[in-house]
């Protein structure tokens, strides 16, 4: 991506999205901040954006790079004290901010479901580790050449529009210890319909694990 192409790019985010404005929603738990979370979290998503593979690489930017007018110099100790005390909550905000925007602005239309909005549901692992583990941690007993060890991991239930030139992703679950998918995938819906309302999706799609009952009676109380 080249300068212009970035230029181009915060444009068309200020003019369809407002973003600068959704940044101000961010929160962290820091007391004396020396960056605004707002601009941590802005490096994050230019380096996502521009396939930086590593914080020191976005670092290096804000040094001396693309980012450095954008959010100013910005070490990689700030990255991650920063984003380990954000808010995931207000992140959702914003994300939920950009889809009932989304929506307003039309870009829901003109799919290849006549204009049904269609989700698909699906189950990823995204972290795993022998030593380091949290409350919300998933455990799982594992036979390696060292003998049995636990691991911890976590997994979360993703809901993503189809139809589209490409998938949007309309929110998640972290699925928790001793819950499963099917409950994680429900317990997303309910939240997405309180939070956005009964108008971002017309129909669910799940593999057979969801063929159940209560998966289905549940989806009728919601209109899905």
């Amino acid at each position: 991506m080249s300068y212009s192409e970035i230029d181009c790019f915060e444009r068309y985010l200020g003019k369809v999205f407002q973003f600068s404005a959704n940044l101000g929603l961010l929160r962290d738990q820091r007391e004396f901040p020396d960056k605004g979370i707002a601009n941590i979290f802005l490096a994050s998503l230019y380096g996502s954006a521009l396939r930086f593979k590593s914080i020191s690489r976005i670092e290096e930017e804000t040094r001396e790079g693309c980012l450095k007018k954008r959010v100013g110099s910005i070490s990689d100790d700030t990255f991650q004290y920063g984003l380990e005390r954000l808010d995931a909550e207000s992140v959702r905000e914003i994300w939920n901010e950009l889809s009932k925007r989304a929506k307003r602005n039309g870009m829901f239309r003109n799919n290849q479901f006549n204009d049904y909005l269609v989700g698909v549901l699906d189950c990823i692992e995204v972290y795993s580790s022998y030593k380091r583990e949290c409350p919300r941690c998933l455990k799982r007993r594992l036979t390696t050449s060292k003998g049995e060890v636990t691991q911890y991991y976590h997994r979360i239930v993703v809901l993503t529009l189809v139809g589209y030139e490409f998938p949007i992703p309309l929110g998640l679950e972290f699925i928790k210890p001793g819950e499963g998918e099917v409950a994680c995938a429900l317990r997303l819906l309910k939240r997405l319909r309180e939070q956005l309302g009964s108008q971002f999706l017309d129909i669910a799609i799940a593999d057979a694990m969801y063929c159940t009952p209560h998966f289905f009676k549940s989806c009728e109380k919601m209109g899905i």
